[in-house]
């Protein structure tokens, strides 16, 4: 009976770090937001500048981000990272990848039925969906090209493009249900600023 009540609590638990987690983001990030941002953010610029070779650049640390999705009820703070303990916390953003607004492809992982569950939705989100990075450099308007299912092994939705000239590229990565082969990705590109 105690392995049973054990068991049903375990998911509540979850949720209730996960929340607690946010909460202590999202203070961090509003305490850094009104330290380095004019009282109303700007667009940021979404012109991609010529990439240097991988081998060139210097990695540039993960800014404090905010991740809404108005259309999947997503409101959250993103850490570096793709380690379980990272993603217990909050959705990570792979390591390797661009950043808000970067060339490339800007690749976060969340959960979706465990750990307060912020992509629990985003498996619902139809083209022309916006997506919002908020950063203290500004906000990246990204909007939704596609929904799909992949293989949990297909590392090529995480890749750069080939296409240099392509936008900007924003990838989003959950589970479908524990333990499965299989994963949601959504693709989204940067909204030229206006």
């Amino acid at each position: 009976m105690v392995a049973g009540i054990a068991l049903a609590l375990w998911p509540l638990g979850q949720s209730v770090y996960a929340n607690w987690s946010q909460q202590q983001l999202r203070a961090e990030w509003e305490q850094s937001s009104q330290k380095s941002e004019p009282a109303q953010p700007k667009k940021a610029s979404a012109s991609p500048s010529i990439a240097k070779p991988k081998s060139e650049q210097p990695r540039a640390k993960w800014p404090k981000t905010r991740l809404v999705i108005p259309d999947a009820d997503v409101d959250v703070i993103v850490l570096d990272g793709w380690d379980d303990n990272t993603l217990k916390r909050a959705p990570g953003h792979w390591p390797t990848s661009a950043l808000p607004g970067q060339a490339g492809n800007c690749a976060i992982a969340g959960h979706s039925n465990v750990y307060g569950s912020p992509f629990y939705k985003i498996n619902g989100l139809q083209p022309g969906a916006p997506i919002e990075l908020r950063t203290p450099q500004g906000t990246y308007l990204y909007r939704v090209l596609e929904v799909k299912s992949v293989v949990d092994t297909d590392t090529t939705v995480i890749q750069p493009p080939t296409d240099p000239q392509m936008p900007p590229l924003l990838t989003l990565v959950t589970c479908t249900i524990p333990r499965t082969l299989h994963r949601v990705v959504v693709s989204a590109s940067l909204e030229p600023a206006s």
